[in-house]
């Protein structure tokens, strides 16, 4: 490896640090999940730096943001940090997982809820962002609840529902639905794909 790379990598891990303790503790590392038989991936952590790209431009007025399988939570310790005064939650198969992203954020305005997320999709939910969080199956199945709440969408709330799909191994299945508009995300070259999705 070389010196630029490995200088990259410790700045990396420094931010992401800092960063975390912020927000109560330290939870870089990944978990193998108890939940590969319901389509689950292992829980790892987003770098934070990834995610300015990705949300550019994209929160509206009264979005109210989902982090689909939020694991530990830096998802949702950055939203705090860019997007106070929104709704924000966060949906965890893995209740140890959760228990404690749950007790680690108490204190702010956060709800983290534990279960499938085709069963716990908030119905104000308007911006869902996802980390490769789950196979191609439950995906299809998180689709037809989003399609769902979309037509039930309260008025007061920005339409229509916002996906941001960042590793987004399984696209395919949104751009297969005539009811999305897949748009790509310009990423930075050691980044990810990424994707905003239109439902509805």
């Amino acid at each position: 490896m070389n010196t630029a790379k490995l200088i990259r990598r410790f700045n990396r891990f420094r931010r992401n640090y800092f960063m975390d303790r912020r927000y109560g503790a330290f939870i870089g590392g990944v978990k193998k999940t108890p939940y590969p038989h319901l389509g689950a991936e292992n829980t790892a952590n987003i770098a934070y730096e990834e995610l300015p790209p990705v949300f550019q431009g994209v929160v509206r007025p009264k979005e109210v943001l989902v982090d689909v399988g939020c694991g530990k939570g830096r998802v949702l310790n950055w939203w705090l940090d860019n997007f106070p005064g929104h709704r924000m939650y966060g949906i965890e198969l893995d209740d140890d997982i959760a228990a404690a992203t749950e007790a680690r954020l108490r204190k702010y305005p956060v709800s983290v809820e534990v279960g499938d997320i085709r069963l716990l999709a908030p119905v104000d939910g308007t911006l869902y962002f996802l980390f490769n969080p789950f196979n191609a199956q439950v995906m299809a199945g998180f689709l037809e609840t989003l399609k769902k709440r979309a037509a039930s969408l309260p008025e007061d709330l920005p339409s229509p529902i916002q996906v941001l799909y960042y590793n987004c191994l399984h696209l395919h299945v949104f751009e297969a639905d005539p009811d999305c508009q897949v748009t790509m995300i310009p990423m930075p070259p050691r980044f990810h794909r990424a994707a905003l999705i239109k439902v509805g």
